[in-house]
């Protein structure tokens, strides 16, 4: 009987909205050299963000969770849908007010394929960085350098 008990309390837990809080997602979408075009593999990188920011926005819109438990992972709960803040990324080619207009205009093609996929404009936040966080030394060409960072459930600001 106590076994019951515990298993149905235990499944109570994993059906409350707090068992079923996202987690976050943070993912990269990468550019050929000089260009704004998304190519498959960052597709394929949009489709889980805009899966993610569904969940996460599916979960803020329920009730509170449980205060009893700590929050998962730390995600606090606002009731608010998530915001997505969207990071451009450049090698150094150009000079730096190129290369931050093209980290920017590469944020804004992920943004506008997101904004396809059914995200709010108004929940995508935008950032350049140009070539000032590189990944990799700026010697020769860097593939890595030249991306869009995506985090889903960015805070405000």
């Amino acid at each position: 009987m106590r076994v019951a008990l515990v298993s149905a309390a235990l499944a109570g837990l994993a059906a409350s909205p707090l068992a079923a809080a996202p987690a976050p997602y943070l993912q990269s979408c990468y550019f050929d050299r000089g260009s704004l075009t998304l190519n498959a593999r960052c597709r394929m990188v949009l489709a889980g963000a805009v899966r993610v920011w569904e969940e996460e926005r599916d979960w803020q819109a329920g009730p509170p969770p449980v205060r009893a438990i700590a929050d998962p992972g730390g995600r606090p709960w606002s009731g608010r849908p998530p915001r997505i803040r969207l990071t451009g990324h450049a090698q150094e080619q150009r000079g730096q007010e190129a290369d931050e207009s093209t980290a920017l205009r590469r944020a804004e093609a992920v943004a506008r394929a997101l904004v396809a996929l059914g995200v709010p404009a108004a929940l995508i936040e935008l950032d350049s960085r140009g070539a000032r966080e590189a990944r990799q030394p700026q010697e020769g060409p860097q593939p890595i350098n030249r991306r869009v960072d995506l985090l889903v459930g960015a805070e405000e600001g």
